[in-house]
């Protein structure tokens, strides 16, 4: 396991459970949109981008411009600072 999973598990083991699945879904897949985490998921699309933009303020989610699709963002785990 690496450093950036152990910091990140850290903060998801008082999140809320649908958190939890956003997480485990990004670090198992890689760098997603919104409707794909909804698709993989089956966490309806406004809970999604409630709980989502909490990972990003929490910092351990980063949202980024998507360069396939300017009209969806892509989510993926952020890098811990050294």
């Amino acid at each position: 396991m690496t450093g950036q999973h152990l910091i990140h598990d850290e903060y998801v083991l008082d999140a809320t459970p649908t958190e939890k699945l956003l997480y485990l879904a990004l670090r198992r897949r890689g760098p997603c949109t919104q409707d794909e985490l909804v698709e993989m998921t089956g966490v309806a699309r406004r809970t999604a981008r409630m709980r989502l933009s909490d990972l990003v303020d929490a910092g351990v989610v980063e949202k980024r411009p998507n360069i396939h699709d300017a009209r969806q963002s892509l989510y993926d785990l952020s890098t811990p600072s050294p």
